[in-house]
């Protein structure tokens, strides 16, 4: 399985296994710092890329409409 998350920490959005996320979360300072956004239960490594993408281009553009 591999998931989506929001780093709160980095202000990104990541991809990566349920594993990975779980290392992250135990050795992050902010454990709550992580949310899951989506799981996918086969790999769909570019789908998960391309949501990640336009993810953080949203999130930048909402920041450059808000600031403006």
């Amino acid at each position: 399985m591999h998931l989506i998350w929001y780093n709160t920490t980095t202000a990104q959005y990541e991809y990566g296994s349920k594993t990975s996320f779980r290392a992250l979360k135990t050795a992050s300072t902010d454990p709550s710092s992580l949310s899951i956004l989506m799981e996918f239960t086969s790999d769909k490594e570019h789908l998960a890329y391309k949501v990640i993408e336009e993810l953080n281009v949203a999130k930048t553009e909402f920041m450059i409409r808000k600031n403006s």
